[in-house]
């Protein structure tokens, strides 16, 4: 037996080992009674490749050689012990033991975010700065997907190395994703931000040196949501698992109290990769946290000001002023941050922002009507409940999902109709039709909903389609309740059939969990001429109720009509002005050229009788002080551009929206932010991508959603898979239906240690270079052999000592078919040694001219120089940290002959 093996007994589920992205395991007890064993003292900072600091045994306790892999099995690293083959895939993790009572915890390569808002009046403008740090003794790219609010306008990101700021460009996707590749291989520090959906983004970045870090700040603003004298400011923290369909189906027609789907289209999500990121078990626990700080200014007195979600330090000050800190001990991302602001007295005076550079002026108007006329009698209704019973929903939601149609079927009107419909990978109802909302036809409902359970797929196209797609009663107004988390990934599709299907019905969506899809369940009652509600873990079910009869039984304004009066104002947004309910604001978004007097007239109907309001408006001709007022009118157009392609792109729509990106610095779908730092090549170009792991939600099962975790498959080989990927199979829980065949196969596969992987790619490579043909004659030598020359750095000694001298010993082996000539010895006349400590300063010694004495290398060949340092020439080393050298000549390849030094 392996004399490093270390027997952990009585572990609890593991998250996967990444096949070449990571090499550490996060493994916890969960407070499970463990045999306590002291392990080795890992190295603090554990190598990617070989998991130096990950020993584990079977579960038996027992150790296993790398000859004896059992069926099933993979092993860890070169001498390392096997695990089950589903807990290896390419995710990320860190090793988590109970040891003595005390639990030991690796971090990820996201070590923290921190969130500064300025609340003013309506509008927040926010500053997340995201701190990524290498734990591991390899350069590494950190790619981690993370959500933002979806109607936030992303102006600007920095990257922060050490002293040194970087401003990021704003460039046309393609070309961002480019740039951001060429100086990632080139082994320049580079990242690169993209939007995935408007409330999904993407941030990449390269070239990571061991030990350091590197901030990546972002800047966004955004207008709050207000109902009723409550402004609310939400910051969504974790992206929750997205169900990603097969092929959608065609039209459903019901068939008893079955929908049956019609012929099948082709469909399918096709960037699903980059909206599933990895996972973490429910037990695992990441090392990173968030710190959230909000400066409030309401303008008014503020009259409370709390959060539904998550426990906060509030600090009043004067003036309709405070601050707000997120607790300490509640910074998990693991749900989305509600704040709520109720500010005192009944009257809500209307806002106008305006910001004039000299050519373009915009302006914000929230507009807050009074619908004060008393209603008329109430029109009967036809309430349809849609519950998603997908597995993302087991557990809690689908519990306070169950709970609020409970209730909504107790407050139906006696000459309401009522149907209820489930749907998961397919849809079914409580009946073929609506039913009168007798009382037995509500007990039989409630009894309906009772049975529901959460599991399978999120085929929501299937929940559309049944609750709009069936004829009208011509004698009643449709009311749908739609009630989900909407983790999905086709929102295009699901958006496009509302628009085809929805006719005179109105949809209210219902967001049930800790860190809904905002972004799909407001265009949901966008398009559907209804209101969204998000209820939260805790929240009041019959306040939730009520707050959505006090909507649909209350007057509210339709037939919207906004005209300007006396300015000359363009491109007003939204173009289609959605009906208002009671206690909400209309907000509009438009550009002017000049500034002057006017007003701004709202008509519309309320309950058939005519409505009007006018507003004052004091447009300036110059005025820089709201810049981001710009910002918030390009959002607004690109989103309504956007929903003119919710059926596939057109092309001068793309280009529009590219063009407005550009303009005015946003990130969108066809717009990215990249940053290169271009004064060093820092690697050889070839970092291993980690994928940062998300924990799940608050609330949603991993189980419901992913399947017993012993019993999910990981997806091997595929960059940035974890034990939480899952190929979302309809019809089960989203779990990877792996054929025996396959898992034998992949268990062989993930048998080869990451080590071995390595070589047996790397030999590719070398028969791939023995085929290739010799260089031309006329080529340079150094041109021709450049990248043949395999260079290995190391430090004599090792540790090295603060004011000591330091001796580099240099391996250079010549892998190329031909004679190289390289120095006879080494010095700072032929060599260029460049010096970055973990804070990104830099230091550099030497000319790196050509030495005069050269010796040759032939082919296959290894030599060994050494460099040594005097005290003084070493002096950048008089504090004790991590150093990372690099040697530089014109005889070098680039980025090749990098070494971390530590020094105590």
């Amino acid at each position: 037996m392996n004399t490093r093996h270390q027997r952990i007994r009585n572990m609890a589920r593991l998250g996967t080992l990444p096949g070449l992205a990571a090499g550490l395991l996060l493994l916890a007890t969960s407070g499970q009674s463990t045999e306590r064993v002291r392990p080795p003292v890992p190295d603090p900072t554990p190598s990617l490749l070989t998991g130096q600091d990950a020993i584990l045994t079977d579960r038996s306790g027992t150790g296993l050689g790398q000859d004896e892999l059992p069926p099933g099995r993979c092993e860890l690293g070169i001498g390392q012990d096997t695990v089950p083959a589903d807990w290896c895939g390419t995710g990320t993790g860190g090793l988590h033991v109970v040891v003595d009572g005390q639990t030991v915890q690796r971090d990820f390569p996201l070590k923290h975010t921190r969130v500064d808002a300025q609340v003013s009046g309506g509008v927040a403008n926010v500053v997340v700065t995201q701190t990524f740090t290498n734990p591991y003794t390899e350069t590494i790219e950190a790619v981690y997907v993370f959500p933002l609010p979806h109607e936030a306008a992303v102006s600007d990101m920095t990257m922060q190395l050490g002293e040194r700021t970087v401003r990021g460009l704003i460039e046309r996707r393609d070309e961002a994703r480019r740039i951001y590749e060429n100086a990632r291989n080139s082994g320049h520090v580079a990242a690169l931000l993209e939007q995935e959906r408007p409330n999904i983004f993407t941030q990449s970045v390269a070239n990571i040196l061991p030990g350091s870090e590197i901030e990546i700040t972002l800047v966004y603003v955004e207008t709050l949501d207000y109902e009723r004298g409550v402004y609310e400011f939400a910051y969504p923290m974790v992206v929750g698992p997205r169900f990603i369909p097969p092929a959608s189906q065609a039209q459903l027609v019901p068939a008893g109290g079955e929908w049956v789907s019609g012929v099948p289209r082709s469909g399918g999500v096709r960037d699903a990769e980059r909206i599933t990121p990895p996972y973490l078990p429910p037990s695992i626990r990441s090392g990173h946290d968030i710190e959230v700080n909000v400066e409030w200014d309401a303008g008014i007195a503020i009259a409370d000001l709390t959060s539904p979600t998550h426990r906060v330090d509030v600090e009043p000050k004067k003036g309709g002023r405070a601050s707000v800190r997120l607790h300490p001990n509640d910074r998990i991302p693991n749900k989305d941050l509600v704040l709520r602001c109720r500010v005192a007295g009944d009257e809500v005076q209307t806002g106008v922002l305006a910001y004039h550079n000299g050519d373009d002026g915009y302006l914000t108007l929230l507009l807050h009507p009074k619908l004060n006329l008393t209603p008329g009698e109430v029109t009967p209704k036809e309430m349809i409940f849609v519950l998603d019973c997908s597995g993302s929903m087991s557990g809690e939601p689908m519990a306070a999902a169950k709970s609020l149609v409970r209730h909504a079927l107790r407050n139906v009107n006696a000459n309401d109709t009522f149907q209820i419909i489930r749907f998961s990978s397919q849809a079914s109802g409580l009946a073929p039709a609506p039913i009168a909302a007798t009382p037995e036809n509500v007990a039989r409902g409630v009894a309906y909903i009772d049975q529901l359970s959460g599991g399978g797929g999120t085929m929501m196209i299937e929940g559309i389609k049944a609750s709009l797609g069936f004829p009208e009663d011509p004698d009643r107004l449709r009311m749908v309740m739609f009630l989900t988390d909407g983790y999905i990934g086709n929102e295009d599709e699901i958006l496009a059939e509302i628009r085809r299907s929805v006719g005179s019905a109105r949809l209210f969506s219902f967001g049930v969990g800790s860190s809904v899809n905002r972004f799909l369940l407001d265009r949901m009652s966008e398009e559907g001429r209804g209101e969204v509600q998000y209820f939260l873990p805790g929240s009041s079910i019959g306040d939730e109720v009520a707050r959505f009869y006090g909507r649909i039984r209350n007057p509210y304004l339709t037939d919207v009509r906004v005209e300007w009066v006396g300015v000359d104002v363009e491109d007003a947004l939204p173009h289609r002005v959605p009906d208002l309910f009671d206690g909400r604001p209309l907000t509009v978004h438009a550009r002017y050229a000049k500034g002057g007097r006017g007003k701004v007239r709202v008509s519309g109907r309320i309950a058939g009788r005519a409505w009007s309001e006018e507003v004052t408006l004091n447009l300036p001709k110059r005025e820089s002080g709201n810049p981001a007022v710009g910002s918030l009118w390009a959002r607004a157009r690109i989103a309504g551009l956007e929903k003119e392609m919710v059926r596939g792109e057109i092309p001068d729509v793309v280009e529009q929206i590219t063009e407005l990106g550009l303009r005015h610095r946003l990130v969108t779908k066809y717009t990215s932010f990249v940053a290169v730092e271009e004064r060093w090549i820092v690697s050889d170009g070839r970092p291993k991508t980690v994928r940062v792991p998300l924990t799940m939600p608050e609330g949603v099962s991993f189980e419901g959603v992913f399947g017993e975790v012993d019993e999910v498959e990981a997806q091997l080989g595929s960059a940035g898979g974890f034990v939480g990927r899952s190929r979302n199979v309809p019809g089960s829980p989203m779990v990877s239906e792996v054929k025996k065949e396959a898992r034998v196969k992949a268990s062989r596969e993930s048998a080869l240690s990451i080590g071995d992987r390595d070589r047996r790619e790397n030999g590719a490579r070398q028969d791939r270079a023995s085929d290739a043909p010799p260089p031309r004659p006329e080529e340079s030598l150094f041109s021709s052999l450049g990248s043949a020359l395999r260079v290995e750095l190391r430090s004599n000694p090792t540790p090295a000592r603060a004011g000591a001298p330091l001796e580099l010993v240099v391996t250079i082996t010549n892998d190329g078919r031909t004679d190289a000539s390289i120095p006879a010895s080494l010095d700072l006349d032929s060599i260029r040694l460049r010096v970055v400590d973990s804070k990104w300063n830099e230091v550099l010694l030497g000319s790196g001219r050509q030495s005069r004495a050269l010796q040759v290398l032939r082919p296959g060949e290894s030599v060994t120089l050494r460099l040594r340092l005097t005290p003084g020439e070493a002096a950048f080393l008089a504090t004790p940290g991590t150093y990372h050298l690099t040697l530089e000549a014109a005889w070098l390849p680039a980025g090749t002959s990098r070494a971390t030094l530590r020094v105590r």
